[in-house]
């Protein structure tokens, strides 16, 4: 039920605001006549203090949009607790010198103040300069050279010029002279371009590391894929194709050494295809690791751990005896007998075959223009048991969208089944096997 005190007090603050009086409420002590033990306090006063504010004096480009009035005061206060902002004088921005804003601050009972700040309108058409730029001698493959080095730039207005320098053209594994370009730009959108010759220089005779870079570059810019573990598979692929086996050629020395004598003379020992396929996997930013047969046994035995995904895979690009696939993104139990090796001496490795070494490996020969398929070994055992069908699609792929870090980051394990959003293979995963295989290998 309404209380008539309280009723007859808002009759007469709504009568009072239709005078013109501004009125706010705080506390008194009113007695309620249908409940005259209930008492509230309800005090009435009168706001007649405009609120107050300092002045922001604005500079801004030509052809700039003037921004709210809000942006040209500060510091404003009033009683009231709430303040409107607005112009009423709308400064002409649209040729450049110093006008003057009208603001208006008005609080919620209609008190008001008034401003006048500067507004200051910059007709800039001149770029930042930029000071430093030469034309430079690069040795062959110098990756660490520093082309910012003692490059600033000045502006007449903006404090802070953007600066940056293109390299785009620039490859440091082709000797010959190339267009290096540095850009500055202000706030008004003024640009300045500074072109300069970079000239890369020609390997010295002998020097086999360099030579190798380049060799290592040239060969990645070629095979390169969108997907890190496409580029990988690309990687065996090449060294697989490419190399003829020789059991006498080169030993296990420096990889660099066995690296450069397998590009150059296409041939080796296990040792020369594993060390081919680090140094490109190096060059991709593939984390990768060796990995060597123990007990050695018939003799020794070298390949590449790959990291994809939360674990390790077996990837072996050189060629055996009675076969011409590659083993490429195995689990332990995909393995035949000759690979063999201290389990505990190595990461966690895939508990099973993922659907990606099983799309690449098997039932696809045509996979990136690759080898044929590798097969299981001739003579096993198979468990009794129904293949699991899989999809494997390209979104399975795309989720690798960025190169592998540390070998201490955490990633997620492959899961059985990738939901499929493009165009989509069918591939059938092997159960699990106990391999029992005579069968002889070069290695």
């Amino acid at each position: 039920m309404a209380r008539k005190g309280i009723l007859k007090l808002n009759i007469l603050i709504a009568t009072l605001g239709l005078a013109g009086l501004s009125l706010f409420l705080a506390s008194a002590i009113i007695k309620s006549s249908e409940a005259p033990e209930t008492e509230e306090e309800v005090r009435v006063f009168e706001d007649t203090k405009a609120p107050q504010g300092l002045i922001k004096p604005l500079a801004m480009y030509l052809g700039e949009e003037l921004p709210a009035a809000s942006c040209l005061v500060q510091d404003v206060s009033d009683e009231s607790g709430r303040v409107y902002i607005s112009y009423n004088e709308v400064p002409d921005v649209s040729t450049p010198g110093i006008v003057n804003a009208g603001i208006c601050l008005e609080d919620i009972y209609g008190n008001r103040s008034y401003l006048k700040t500067p507004v200051t309108v910059i007709d800039d058409h001149t770029a930042p300069l930029i000071y430093g730029p030469k034309d430079i001698n690069l040795d062959y493959g110098d990756e660490g050279f520093d082309f910012m080095e003692g490059i600033y730039s000045t502006d007449d207005y903006d404090a802070e010029p953007s600066l940056r320098c293109d390299t785009s053209e620039l490859d440091i594994y082709e000797p010959g002279e190339y267009t290096l370009r540095y850009f500055a730009s202000d706030d008004a959108g003024n640009c300045r371009i500074t072109s300069v010759t970079v000239t890369v220089g020609r390997p010295e005779d002998g020097d086999m590391d360099t030579y190798l870079k380049g060799l290592v570059n040239d060969i990645y810019k070629e095979i390169k894929c969108r997907y890190p573990i496409w580029t990988a598979r690309a990687i065996f692929n090449y060294v697989h194709d490419n190399m003829t086996y020789d059991p006498a050629s080169c030993g296990t020395g420096d990889i660099e050494e066995a690296a450069y004598y397998g590009f150059t003379n296409h041939k080796g020992n296990c040792y020369v295809y594993y060390c081919m396929c680090k140094v490109l996997l190096d060059r991709a930013g593939i984390t990768n690791m060796s990995i060597v047969r123990y007990p050695a046994e018939p003799s020794g035995h070298y390949w590449i751990l790959i990291r994809y995904r939360g674990y390790w895979w077996h990837c072996d690009a050189t060629p055996f005896k009675n076969h011409d696939g590659v083993y490429f993104m195995l689990a332990d139990h995909q393995l035949d007998e000759y690979h063999h090796f201290d389990r505990s001496a190595y990461p966690a490795r895939s508990p099973s075959g993922s659907n990606l070494a099983i799309g690449a490996v098997y039932g696809q020969t045509d996979w990136m223009n690759g080898p044929a398929a590798t097969p299981a070994p001739e003579q096993q055992t198979v468990q009794e048991t129904e293949p699991v069908t899989e999809e494997i699609t390209e979104t399975t792929i795309e989720t690798e969208t960025t190169q592998e870090t540390e070998e201490t980051t955490t990633q997620t394990a492959p899961t059985e089944t990738t939901e499929t959003t493009e165009t989509t293979a069918q591939a059938t995963e092997p159960s699990e096997t106990t391999e029992e295989s005579t069968q002889d290998v070069n290695p």
